[in-house]
């Protein structure tokens, strides 16, 4: 074996424990008491990508990218105390001719060991039993801090089992995420990812005709996302029959997405504002911006906005125009950002690589020419 060889396996390996240790912290050490193991793992993680980035062979190209965006992530840093970015983009980086394949399969694994150990703390009556209300409809946590984390493991998870069984899954199989999504969106009350995932489901199900259904989804929709996002928050109004109907659908997003957008400059490098619960107003509401778009927008600023809204049409394109291997097919990725970018509409995890390893597919961008691995 030669020295490139080895470093390849050593970087493998640290990107490896990075990766279990992330998806570990969504699934498991977020949900503890203490969030001393959360904390400390997160400083593991950044320790092995440090030594992975040591250890990559750089082209000057990717030096130049890379002290770009770090400017610009850390300078947002600086304001937001937001370090998602930091850790989003550290791994992509790091991510040089590594399999993502394997590391789709690694997160898999330790999200799955991560989610029985967190039922199994909630069954022995160490995590809370937590309660949350929507209306008059109940919304149950099993274990993790709220609801909607616990649904987005799940989904996470499923997607990740379809994507490592495309081309060989059965029938049974999706029949079988059905149900478990259902169950679980029935329990935490999120109707809406359970539509995605009825909707992704049925693409794997009808996937001999994906090229017909694709050229929708073979493009940029975060763009289009993006834009409605914030259309509809401006325009929010309680006396608009049409919008207030949305906003009923959607839980009170808009009228939340609204209330960041009027409160909150537009800036290059955004604002500092708590990730769940930003602030109390007079009256006592709590309000809560879920709506990723708004939320890059509002926190993460105007470059950060349009890093990540370039990132996604270069990748798509890429995907688009690569030559297909037996690693992975181009299509199917395509067609998950497709429901990221959707999700994106309710929630934030789309964006955050504890929870989405997907993400890490942004690597493509660095590499030249069409084809990847």
């Amino acid at each position: 074996m030669n020295i490139n060889k080895k470093i390849a396996s050593y970087r493998g390996g640290i990107i490896g424990g990075a990766v279990i240790l992330i998806s570990l912290n969504s699934a498991l050490f977020i949900n503890l008491s203490s969030l001393t193991i959360y904390y400390i793992s997160k400083i593991i993680v950044m320790v092995l990508i440090i030594l992975s980035l040591i250890l990559k062979r750089w082209t000057k190209r990717n030096v130049f990218l890379f002290s770009l965006v770090f400017t610009i992530v850390l300078s947002v840093y600086n304001i937001t105390r937001d370090d998602g970015l930091i850790f989003l983009s550290s791994f992509v980086f790091s991510i040089g001719e590594l399999n993502i394949k394997k590391l789709v399969r690694i997160s898999l694994i330790a999200r799955l060991m991560g989610v029985s150990i967190t039922f199994l703390f909630f069954i022995l009556g160490f995590l809370p039993h937590l309660i949350y209300f929507r209306g008059a409809d109940q919304r149950f946590s099993l274990g993790f801090i709220q609801p909607n984390l616990l649904f987005a493991n799940i989904f996470y998870i499923i997607l990740g089992l379809v994507f490592l069984r495309f081309g060989k899954i059965k029938i049974y199989e999706i029949s079988f995420y059905y149900i478990i999504s259902f169950i679980f969106a029935q329990i935490s009350g999120n109707r809406t990812g359970f539509y995605l995932m009825f909707l992704f489901l049925t693409y794997v199900l009808f996937c001999s005709n994906r090229d017909k259904f694709l050229f929708i989804v073979k493009r940029n929709w975060w763009v289009i996302f993006f834009f409605v996002s914030i259309a509809l928050s401006l325009m929010y109004s309680p006396y608009n029959n049409l919008i207030a109907l949305l906003d009923a659908v959607t839980a009170g997003r808009i009228n939340q997405a609204n209330y960041f957008l009027n409160n909150f400059p537009i800036t290059l490098f955004g604002n500092k504002v708590t990730k769940m619960y930003t602030t109390v107003s007079y009256t006592g509401s709590v309000h809560i911006l879920d709506n990723l778009y708004v939320s890059l927008l509002v926190q993460q600023g105007i470059l950060i906005t349009i890093g990540v809204l370039v990132s996604i049409s270069v990748m798509i394109k890429k995907l688009k125009n690569s030559i297909p291997n037996e690693k992975i097919d181009n299509n199917l990725i395509i067609m998950l950002f497709f429901i990221f970018g959707m999700y994106g509409l309710f929630e934030k995890s789309p964006l955050d690589i504890s929870y989405n390893i997907f993400l890490l597919y942004f690597s493509l961008i660095l590499k030249k020419g069409n084809n990847y691995d």
